[in-house]
């Protein structure tokens, strides 16, 4: 079986495995409350450790960090744990925020305009005061944050008309969710990645079954598949994109002698799996964090 090893990456999961870690310093102050002078012990005891610190070469977190995070928990619970971003993350400091904004209303404007005309075109404009040259890799940086790329931005002219098939298991639509960090019952005291496999039908919305497991080899996602047709019936039709479980031969196989029908979502076509999506989405933010503070 195989195991995944390596740290989250996205920001979300990055500061929550930060605020566990803050949490596990101070979870013993928290439900064992101790008088003034035994607090200040306590922290100091706790000051004296050495730590695997989450994203840091570090090894110890100092008293006034330890007091930070109490106080942190008791003003705002779990959620203040998590690592705070800078307050202007995302925003420009080479340049004023305004010259953006008429930046990408240029770039709405006319998507096939390149970066190199739209800084020529903000030196005419008077009405911008511009304290120093504009960088024009600077300013592909942040039209690229904003999601207001020459690309992107082509792709949203395209329409798509609304998709759904007409009957129950006509149409099922199958992907995969990278979920959180959960410890590892193998090996206690760490944590393992979990991956949600799920199949949904693409006209009723129902899930026929859906299962989180510790790794994303291609068994877990075929047991998906297995208990969903038990409790549901065999689909026509299967919905899926050309991940390699998806694309195996022994899926394909298992499909063929089925008599389901495997359909690849074309590359870089999202829209296709919005149903999916959407659940996902739910997922994300209903339950995951549940799970996640538990």
């Amino acid at each position: 079986m195989s195991r995944k090893t390596s740290p989250p990456n996205d920001a979300q999961e990055r500061n929550t495995e930060i605020a566990l870690f803050r949490y596990g310093l101070i979870s013993a102050l928290l439900f064992d409350p101790l008088a003034a002078g035994q607090l200040e012990q306590a922290l100091r005891a706790i000051a004296a450790k050495t730590y695997s610190i989450p994203y840091s070469s570090r090894t110890r977190v100092s008293v006034s960090s330890l007091r930070r995070y109490l106080q942190l928990y008791n003003q705002g619970g779990f959620e203040a744990l998590r690592s705070n971003p800078r307050s202007d993350k995302g925003l420009p400091r080479a340049f004023p925020p305004e010259i953006l904004e008429r930046a990408i209303a240029l770039r709405e404007e006319q998507p096939a305009r390149t970066t190199s005309t739209l800084v020529d075109i903000l030196k005419r404009e008077d009405d911008l005061k511009l304290d120093r040259p504009l960088n024009a890799h600077t300013l592909t940086s942040q039209l690229r944050r904003r999601g207001k790329t020459r690309r992107l931005l082509s792709q949203e002219s395209r329409t798509y008309q609304r998709f759904e098939r007409e009957h129950t298991n006509s149409l099922w639509q199958g992907d995969m969710l990278v979920g959180p960090w959960l410890p590892d019952p193998y090996a206690p005291g760490k944590k393992r990645r979990a991956y949600l496999y799920c199949f949904l039908d693409d006209h009723s919305r129902l899930v026929p079954y859906a299962e989180f497991f510790f790794d994303e080899a291609l068994p877990r996602m075929e047991r998906v598949l297995k208990v969903g047709i038990l409790r549901r019936g065999v689909p026509d039709a299967i919905y899926v994109d050309n991940g390699k479980v998806y694309s195996s031969n022994q899926f394909g196989a298992a499909c063929a002698a089925l008599g389901i029908r495997r359909i690849h979502a074309a590359p870089y076509s999202p829209e296709g799996k919005g149903k999916q999506e959407r659940f996902f989405l739910t997922v994300r933010l209903q339950f995951l964090p549940e799970v996640e503070t538990s």
